[in-house]
């Protein structure tokens, strides 16, 4: 699809090529991004996930006694 673009665009001008160039890259180098910040996401939950389960709040409160009510 990309090589059929590149060539409808070279019958209609520099200018058309030139923006459906840029075009194109701009769409390949958003995909990139969105995949490098899903993989963030990914490790930002699981560095999350591993601290709630270490420093969890009934961890800590098992070890304080008991009031007496």
């Amino acid at each position: 699809m990309e090589q059929a673009l590149i060539e409808a665009a070279t019958t209609q001008g520099i200018w058309v090529l030139l923006f459906v160039s840029l075009f194109l890259y701009t769409i390949k180098n958003n995909e990139k991004l969105v995949e490098k910040q899903d993989q963030r996401e990914v490790n930002y939950q699981k560095l999350l996930s591993d601290m709630t389960e270490k420093y969890a709040l009934n961890k800590i409160a098992a070890r304080w006694p008991a009031k007496a009510v």
